[in-house]
């Protein structure tokens, strides 16, 4: 009984030692660290880690090219954002085919990338519960999307209304 009491502590205290321990990595292109997931305190996740190029300029239109190295450690604690030139800057796809933000919609699943790029950017935000977000992120989430549906099928009914 002893025995097991002693390995049980020493099992908790070497538990406890390495929770509070966030490694940085070295990859392909610099060292990462992740942060503290919010509903598992005890793993750390890396978010947003760079794989290639971006695809702007003179790397558009070409196969993915080698990730440009960075200095110092990044932080992964934020998901990349969908295509740039879907949303982000005046004169992407929805102005080049004569749309103006107030027509203009972001639908995705992911209510921490679909849904966030749609709103940071003043475009409505679609969230459709038929993917990764459950009810229980909704809830817990500081974006709030404009419209909430079941599924895809859904959305043109919604957009007709």
């Amino acid at each position: 009984m002893k025995k097991l009491l002693l390995s049980l502590s020493l099992l908790l205290v070497c538990v406890a030692g390495n929770a509070q321990k966030n490694p940085v990595l070295t990859i392909e292109g610099g060292q990462v660290q992740g942060v503290l997931a919010d509903d598992h305190p005890e793993v750390f996740v890396y978010r947003g880690i760079p794989y290639a190029a971006p695809p702007i300029r003179e790397n558009r239109w070409k196969a993915p090219q080698p990730v440009v190295p960075w200095k110092g450690v990044k932080i992964c604690d934020t998901f990349g954002r969908p295509s740039y030139q879907a949303i982000q800057y005046t004169g992407g796809y929805y102005t080049e085919w004569g749309y103006g933000k107030e027509e203009t919609a972001v639908v995705g699943d992911r209510i921490y990338t679909d849904v966030k790029s749609g709103l940071n950017a003043g475009i409505t935000g679609i969230l459709v519960m038929s993917g990764e977000t459950t009810p229980e992120i909704l809830a817990a989430s500081t974006d709030k999307p404009h419209l909430v549906l079941k599924d895809a099928g859904e959305i043109l009914a919604a957009l007709r209304a």
